[in-house]
């Protein structure tokens, strides 16, 4: 006798089965579980983060490569009035060294984008300054100097506190051109230093070939 094996009957009609299937899958896929999945955010975050992160980095760098040309200028400008300063009196050939000397000081940044000019003024008793010598070093066009005229009316090239009547004054400039790194393309960036400094072992620094008469107009006493 041959017996024959019926399945049993489901105790959940297939409807009840479709619904809960559903059910199931809407918990795997729906709205609610797509809130509670936390997989893949860190990325999302990071593509969000990366561009400002970028910008502050370069924008960084930029900024300390900017402030650190511009201090290299400044140890320059303070490098010609101090070696100026030594001396009771300087020639052509003494002032091309200074310049090239101070000139150095700009390394590892490149030596090509400055322009110098060291002036010495004399003050008269009536505290208007002109001026007694003048020389420069050009050594790219970017904003070069021109030198001063002898005897020109410095009153507004020497601050008022600095006009100290009966009294010399040297002052060192020094201008750089910045080429950023990064925003190359943006432009270059002038900068530019002014450093007085006071005669060291002399009442004025003279020059080889500039008169040492009064300027017309200078009021001795």
């Amino acid at each position: 006798m041959t017996r024959v094996l019926t399945p049993a009957p489901s105790s959940c009609p297939p409807a009840r089965r479709l619904r809960r299937r559903c059910a199931a899958l809407l918990r795997r896929i729906g709205p609610a579980a797509f809130g509670r999945d936390r997989s893949g955010v860190a990325a999302v975050e990071f593509a969000l983060v990366l561009p400002i992160m970028l910008t502050m980095y370069l924008g960084m760098v930029e900024l300390s490569q900017g402030i650190g040309h511009e201090r290299k200028g400044a140890l320059v400008a303070r490098t010609l009035s101090d070696l100026v300063t030594q001396q009771a009196s300087v020639t052509t050939a003494d002032m091309t060294s200074i310049f090239s000397a101070s000139t150095t000081l700009l390394a590892p940044y490149p030596n090509t984008g400055i322009t110098m000019r060291v002036s010495s003024f004399m003050v008269d008793a009536a505290g208007k300054a002109f001026v007694d010598w003048s020389d420069i070093k050009n050594q790219t066009s970017p904003g070069p100097y021109t030198a001063h005229a002898r005897c020109a009316d410095a009153t507004t090239l020497v601050p008022a506190v600095l006009r100290i009547p009966l009294t010399s004054i040297v002052i060192a400039e020094v201008k750089i051109t910045h080429v950023p790194a990064i925003g190359y393309y943006l432009g270059t960036v002038t900068m530019e230093e002014k450093l007085p400094t006071r005669p060291r072992v002399s009442a004025n620094v003279t020059h080889e070939g500039v008169p040492t008469t009064p300027c017309a107009g200078y009021l001795a006493s």
